[in-house]
């Protein structure tokens, strides 16, 4: 279920933004009042469980489920995607001293652990057991992301701000292959956010296709990631669509290579829209408008390119649309 605030109880950096939509003037009281914030996620204290779905993208179902914090008769709305990788989780879980909830392998480890109704979520790639030697050009590497595909797609031309927050720190990164070896554009370990902006409407003759928009947490190449706008290759099965990617500044506070807490507290609206009139620039979704593009799914996780151990932990992860009160 989502949740809803009036304006009148938000966070004070939403409701800077929110009078900073639209016209750009600030606003009295009663015109304040006419929004509702509204998380756009499912379950976002993973309740219900998240669903594995396991280590290959052409068979995404290994019908296989985690429950941290107890089984409900609810759908599970989140998935744990392990593209590339040698080992995949099980149930399996370990329950440790401090309360938190465990999966782990060789290869990875997910920890989830709940105070006062906040998540926090640790993951782990130990690719020195994913990779034998250093990756080469055109080979897969292991991912370990944390996705939901939106029940209720939200439409950009409907809404007036896109919140997203988070707040995440770097735990460890570990070069475990020869620094001779090491090809800056070939390998890293990125910890990122991406969402995918969709032409939902079944009128356009674009429907279905799509862009992907995401921001840089950490990257080990760098400790200020650069923006990124590109094709989505690399692999056999990339998906081919266009990538707009901020750079780590314009949405976190300071460099995760301090291992210290990071903040995300910024409004997408403006972004995606950008990304929405680059990718046609580019030669993509000339078959839509904005108007056709609609919110349709996020992921966060890690991305090891080369034999890097890495870890990060996150909590308060939301995205809350604005919108005006019928």
């Amino acid at each position: 279920m989502n949740r809803k605030l009036s304006f009148l109880t938000m966070p004070a950096w939403v409701g800077l933004i929110v009078q900073s939509c639209g016209s750009g003037n600030a606003t009295t009281a009663q015109e304040r009042v006419v929004h509702d914030t509204l998380s756009i996620f499912d379950d976002p204290g993973f309740r219900n469980g998240l669903a594995l779905s396991g280590t290959n993208t052409s068979d995404q179902q290994s019908g296989k489920y985690l429950f941290p914090f107890g089984e409900h008769p609810q759908p599970v709305r989140w998935r744990i995607a392990e593209w590339g990788s040698r080992y995949p989780l099980s149930s399996e879980k370990t329950v440790l001293p401090g309360g938190e909830i465990v999966y782990e392998n060789r290869g990875k480890t997910l920890g989830l652990s709940k105070k006062d109704d906040v998540v926090s979520v640790r993951m782990e790639v130990m690719a020195e057991h994913e990779y034998d030697k250093p990756r080469e050009e055109g080979t897969y590497w292991p991912h370990l992301l944390l996705e939901q595909a939106f029940q209720t797609p939200t439409r950009l031309s409907e809404i007036e701000a896109l919140l997203v927050q988070l707040d995440a720190k770097l735990l460890f990164s570990e070069l475990k292959m020869p620094e001779s070896a090491f090809n800056k554009g070939l390998h890293s370990a990125q910890f990122q956010v991406f969402i995918t902006l969709q032409d939902g409407n079944p009128e356009s003759p674009g429907q279905g296709d799509f862009l992907w928009f995401g921001f840089p947490l950490y990257d080990y190449r760098y400790r200020d990631v650069p923006a990124y706008m590109a094709e989505d290759i690399g692999k056999d099965d990339a998906s081919g669509k266009y990538i707009y990617m901020l750079s780590s500044k314009e949405v976190i506070d300071r460099s995760m290579h301090d291992k210290q807490w990071v903040s995300v507290r910024r409004n997408i609206l403006d972004d995606l829209t950008a990304s929405f009139k680059k990718a046609q620039e580019k030669g993509y979704l000339k078959n839509s408008s904005l108007a056709d593009m609609y919110v349709t799914s996020l992921n966060i996780g890690w991305e090891n390119t080369a034999t890097i151990n890495s870890g990060v932990l996150f909590r308060n992860l939301d995205i809350q649309k604005v919108v005006k009160r019928e």
